[in-house]
């Protein structure tokens, strides 16, 4: 059901004739496609696109899909983004499918994010209480032609089938980015860390390199 009101949303932004409204689409390739420090792909090259509306408001909707190494993701997504002064924030709601994938897998997530200056955080709360949150911050700066970004996340809460706790699972990335052209270049290195009982059971060191570029519709 709240898959099917979100399509709605969707496309009720792509025929609304609000004024100051934006549409853009996005293309993108990558080495490896990661989510929280841990591989879609199994490793493999992901190829991905998108749809975005977004409005004068600050409110927003869009989708996005990639290939994954289980089939297809295909996301939905609408919030509101906005300032207060220096503060920057963003707020919404966003569904991940996997339509051709075995099993029932979908997920919702509520999401609430905010920054200052290089400052970053965000919260994403799963709509299933069993599966936890995604708590993460990053820092960002400019430096010798590339824009640098230091991100940390922890997934904590969620519970096994037997009702216990969950291991947390720690990411730390390090991205630098470009604009050539019309084009994004980025470059990736994530650590994952999976913690069990109170220590640190692996740590994983994943690069990746991608491309990714938007276009004005």
């Amino acid at each position: 059901m709240l898959q099917k009101k979100i399509a709605t949303v969707l496309g009720l932004c792509a025929v609304s004739g609000v004024a100051m409204a934006d549409l853009s689409a996005n293309i993108g390739i990558s080495s490896d496609y990661f989510v929280r420090g841990t591989t879609q792909t199994n490793h493999g090259a992901a190829v991905s696109g998108g749809l975005d509306y977004s409005n004068a408001s600050g409110s927003y909707a869009g989708t996005w899909i990639s290939n994954i190494a289980a089939g297809t993701e295909i996301d939905l997504y609408a919030g509101y983004a906005g300032d207060m002064g220096s503060i920057g924030y963003d707020v919404g709601i966003i569904h991940y499918g996997y339509p051709i994938t075995s099993g029932d897998i979908d997920a919702q997530e509520i999401y609430i994010s905010g920054s200052w200056e290089f400052v970053n955080a965000s919260l994403n709360i799963n709509t299933d209480s069993d599966a936890g949150m995604y708590a993460a911050v990053g820092l960002s700066h400019d430096m010798a032609g590339l824009s640098w970004n230091l991100h940390n996340g922890t997934s904590l809460g969620a519970k096994k089938a037997d009702g216990s706790d969950a291991d947390s699972v720690t990411d730390t990335k390090l991205s630098a980015a470009k604009t050539i052209g019309d084009w994004d270049w980025g470059m990736n290195f994530s650590i994952n860390s999976a913690v069990k009982n109170e220590k640190t059971d692996s740590i994983i060191l994943q690069p990746s390199i991608s491309l990714s570029r938007s276009f004005d519709l």
